[in-house]
């Protein structure tokens, strides 16, 4: 399994590297073999993910104003071991913000992708707010 984890993913560097093992053993795999979506679709995820890390998008920083109030409801969902997305950051933007409502939701056993790694308790957070 791992070896083809390697193969999809264009191999990795350091087999040791967290956020390497999460894409391929936390998103990869289980994306690859739920039943929710359509091979077709599993196949674009990820030929999307890769035209994003190759285009001008992947270079670009996006900053907030922080002066102003967000007019909406705000939830943010992070994962712990989040190193694209570091939680530290994630906490500092959610104190900074003014919004009508806003929560902030850590998963503990995710890095980037809680919704592909901790999917049922994702799933019930987006619940309460559609309902």
């Amino acid at each position: 399994m791992l070896s083809l984890c390697f193969l999809f993913l264009g191999g990795l560097e350091d087999e040791k590297n967290h956020e390497d093992s999460i894409d391929c053993f936390g998103i990869f795999l289980p994306q690859m073999f739920s039943k929710c979506y359509t091979m077709e679709e599993k196949i674009n995820y990820w030929k999307g993910k890769v035209v994003c890390q190759a285009s001008a998008y992947a270079n670009t920083n996006i900053t907030v104003d922080k002066e102003k109030e967000v007019q909406i409801p705000i939830c943010f969902i992070s994962g712990q071991y989040d190193y694209t997305c570091p939680v530290t950051l994630v906490e500092e933007l959610f104190e900074q913000l003014e919004a009508p409502e806003k929560e902030i939701y850590i998963f503990e056993n995710s890095a980037h992708s809680p919704l592909w790694e901790e999917n049922d308790a994702v799933l019930e957070v987006m619940l309460k707010y559609v309902k």
